[in-house]
């Protein structure tokens, strides 16, 4: 990459374009997120997709996150710190999504733009996770660089687009930017010489720091909380061996403790405004008594990505069940330590701290996945919170870390082939434990040996020899060939859509919720039978709906239901709940098929059921005779595949 490009790069041509490219998001509505699933309710044309298709996959964005969101706009008052509409009650403070009208708002860029209103929040929200995301690790990678513009921008955008972010819908891009924006601002406010400088690093610091600590999911809060740590002091290591001093005047100690208190007051703000809450969580089954103590992953896991066929094989039992759990990243750090370790370079690598604590931290990460730790150490070093398969953002991140240090590194040598030999054997090398990796990964699943995979596994397997070539030589366009190859491997997946949110208000079955709401007065209350998502719906208009997602277990909700407390097991935890209808006059049954749901089998005239304060039933799929024959039910309406039922009173 040309010096002239480098000097055309700067930091503040880079920062101020991801700020204008996020409003323009927001202003034009344009994201990624797969909202157009929600057509499902009328399978009308989705007119606003511009580009791809919608995912199912995406469920926690379309189904979980952006209708919580949209429940905060629609509830009476806007932005609440407690939203009515949800159950009896939630706290939202505990929901990153949603919009809250305090101070917590803040740290949580991400949701500022639904203040004014669901699309521009969707796009304000997408540009965040996207230019946020670059801006925040062009400078981390050009502080690992030496001040590379060009090659941390195309560091950035490759590790933007790795198959973790994209399938996952950047839900983590924000937790890993403030962690990012964290590193960069403790790194220069230690060296800071300027009293600007010191105020600036410091409030940013404090902040970046006070954000991640408000994205609340620990399993990835751990592993990048570990990846900043083993940075930073890398970073500081590095720069008082370059000769560079720390002094700590007045003014220095001021923006440490400009830090200090910013990050104080987030988790304590929070703690007071949501204590209840987050007590309830923390007694859940799912998530807060979840614990592991490492050691039950594999190396073939880990690697899986690097011939991982993500485009033919989207649902893999052997990966989570679907595209999303399989994702990760394309690794080459035992590549990067192999070239390390060469004769030409052994004695820059070991005097290099920067090096050292990254392949320490990744040696941290592999231990704790083959490995694993004995209880009390993992609960002291927090690791019992993150699973194993949580831990690949950790991975992916060091992993290009490392590329952008190889490569901006002014005293490591490129290794010469002088025969053609000598490259027939790096190839060798290279190729043969990414076919043993292919042989080990396809045994968990015979549709890896597809002919459709195993041609982008041959696609894979040809780019990274390619870009490993490249990064022997210390040829910047390695990086250049990695971004393409994550790109053309997962831009794909999300769409690129305008808006969204005008057909869920709209729709048939949204206009007869609020047409039979007005009619009790704007304050009904709904409960959805055989439908996982649909109870969403109404908080969204503004409705209060009993099946809902539940953050936390709703006390006074399951004494009603279950007041023995015999059942605890199936809702104690974060869960979309739904009911299930049920014909016969059993007696209630709660189970959680997965970790996130608890599904009610109740039939329509138990006591418990009617014990709760409900107006409407709407009842998916075929009409039930339990819901058609019973005495408490009048059928008011029919919309598509939706049976909408008025509770009669005794």
């Amino acid at each position: 990459m040309s010096n002239r490009l480098e000097a055309h790069l700067t930091p503040k041509l880079i920062l101020s374009a991801c700020a204008a490219l996020t409003l323009a998001y927001a202003v034009f509505s344009i994201h990624g997120f797969s909202i157009s699933r929600w057509h499902y309710l009328d399978h009308s044309p989705e007119s606003e997709l511009l580009l791809g298709k919608s995912q199912g996959a995406r469920a926690d964005d379309w189904a979980l996150w952006l209708p919580l969101a949209f429940a905060q706009i629609q509830h009476d008052p806007p932005f609440a710190l407690r939203n009515d509409n949800i159950a009896l009650g939630q706290n939202m403070a505990l929901i990153v999504s949603a919009p809250v009208a305090d101070p917590i708002l803040f740290f949580r860029p991400a949701a500022w733009g639904f203040f004014v209103g669901p699309d521009f929040g969707m796009g304000w929200c997408w540009g965040v996770y996207v230019f946020g995301f670059i801006a925040a690790f062009h400078l981390l990678f050009m502080e690992i660089s030496g001040g590379r513009s060009a090659l941390s921008l195309v560091a950035a955008v490759a590790l933007l687009f790795s198959p973790f972010f994209q399938f996952w819908g950047l839900n983590s891009a924000f937790l890993a930017s403030s962690a990012a924006f964290g590193v960069v601002a403790a790194h220069r406010l230690v060296f800071a010489t300027h009293r600007f400088e010191k105020w600036l690093y410091g409030i940013g610091l404090g902040w970046s720091a006070g954000a991640f600590s408000l994205t609340l999911y620990p399993p990835f809060q751990v592993v990048m909380g570990y990846f900043g740590l083993f940075t930073l002091v890398g970073l500081i290591l590095r720069s008082l061996k370059q000769g560079r001093a720390i002094r700590w005047d007045r003014e220095k100690r001021l923006g440490l403790l400009a830090a200090l208190l910013l990050l104080g007051f987030a988790p304590l703000h929070l703690f007071q405004i949501a204590r209840d809450a987050i007590a309830l969580t923390g007694n859940t089954i799912y998530p807060g008594q979840r614990f592991t103590s490492g050691g039950t992953s594999s190396l073939w896991r880990i690697f899986s990505n690097n011939v991982y066929p993500h485009f033919f094989v989207r649902a893999s039992q052997a990966f989570g069940g679907n595209i999303c759990e399989a994702a990760s990243f394309i690794l080459f750090f035992p590549l990067v330590l192999c070239l390390l370790v060469h004769k030409s370079n052994r004695r820059a690598f070991a005097a290099d701290p920067l090096l050292i604590s990254l392949f320490a931290y990744l040696a941290l990460l592999l231990g704790w996945n083959l490995l694993g730790l004995p209880e009390s150490l993992a609960r002291f070093s927090l690791l019992s919170m993150a699973p194993e398969h949580r831990t690949p953002i950790g991975f992916g991140v060091a992993d290009m870390a490392l590329v952008v240090a190889l490569l901006g590194s002014p005293v490591t040598d490129a290794l010469r082939f002088r025969s053609k030999l000598r490259r027939v054997a790096f190839f060798a090398a290279m190729l043969s434990p990414l076919l043993l990796l292919f042989l080990a990964v396809g045994r968990q699943d015979p549709q890896f040996f597809g002919s459709g995979a195993l041609l982008q596994i041959a696609l894979l397997l040809s780019a990274q020899l390619a870009i490993g070539f490249l990064l022997a030589r210390k040829n910047l366009m390695a990086l250049l060939v990695f971004a393409a190859l994550n790109v053309l491997s997962t831009a794909w997946f999300n769409p690129v859509v305008h808006g969204g949110f005008e057909p869920i208000w709209s729709n048939p079955v949204s206009a007869k919720i609020r047409e039979l709401d007005a009619a009790r007065g704007g304050r009904s209350s709904w409960i959805v039978f055989d439908d996982l998502v649909l109870g969403q719906l109404p908080p969204m208009l503004g409705v209060r709906s009993l099946a809902s997602v539940q953050f936390y277990p709703q006390t006074q909700f399951w004494s009603v239901l279950d007041p023995e407390h015999r059942q605890a097991s199936a809702y104690n935890r974060f869960a979309h709940v739904a009911f299930q209808t049920r014909d016969d006059p059993a007696p209630i049954g709660m189970r959680s098929p997965s970790p996130d749901v608890c599904i009610v089998d109740i039939h329509p005239d138990d006591p418990r059921l009617l014990a709760l304060a409900f107006d409407y039933v709407i009842q998916a799929g075929d009409a039930r005779d339990a819901l058609r024959r019973s005495p408490h039910y009048r059928r008011v309406a029919d919309v598509g595949d939706f049976h909408f039922f008025e509770r009669i009173r005794d």
